[in-house]
C-alpha cells in the first residue's frame, strides 16, 4: 500500500502551492495529502493539516516518537508560519525516511525535500499512521 500512496502522490509533483488550492491546478499541504491518500483509497476527513492530525489522535494513530515513522505515514509540524498558539499543527507531509518527505511547500510546490533533519525537525509535532486497507 505504501507504493500506492507514493504512486498517487507523485502525480502531483510540481503542482504549485496556493493556500486553499483546489488540488487540480494548485494545492496546499493538506489538500495535497488528502488528494494523494484519497486517490489510494485511504480516506482523510479534512483538507487541513490540524484536522488531519486530530483524526489520527482520535483514532489512537498518532505518536510523537519519530522512531515509529514508516514510509507513507503522515508527518506533522507545528508553528511553521504565522502567530498561532504554541503547538498548532500548520504543516503536513508524507514521510519517506529519516531525511526525506514529500510535501507541498510555499517555495517549491509539491516536491521531495531532503532537509527533514536539518530544517523541519525543529517544528516536528508527530506522526499519523493511516489505517491502510488489507492488501
Amino acid at each position: 500500500m505504501t507504493n500506492e500512496v507514493f504512486k498517487y502522490a507523485e502525480e502531483y509533483l510540481g503542482l504549485p502551492y496556493v493556500l486553499g488550492g483546489d488540488g487540480e491546478t494548485c494545492t496546499d499541504c493538506g489538500m495535497f495529502t488528502m488528494k494523494a491518500y484519497c486517490d489510494a483509497d485511504i480516506p482523510l476527513e479534512s483538507r487541513c493539516a490540524d484536522d488531519q492530525a486530530e483524526q489520527f489522535k482520535s483514532a489512537g494513530q498518532f505518536t510523537t516518537d519519530i522512531t515509529q515513522a514508516q514510509a507513507g505515514d503522515l508527518i506533522f509540524f507545528a508553528n511553521t508560519y504565522g502567530s498561532f498558539p504554541e503547538g498548532t499543527i500548520t504543516h503536513v507531509g508524507i514521510y519517506v525516511d529519516d531525511t526525506t518527505m514529500l510535501h507541498c511547500s510555499c517555495s517549491h510546490g509539491v516536491a521531495y525535500t531532503h532537509d527533514l533533519q536539518t530544517y523541519w525537525m525543529r517544528f516536528f509535532a508527530g506522526i499519523g499512521t493511516v489505517l491502510r486497507p488489507a492488501e
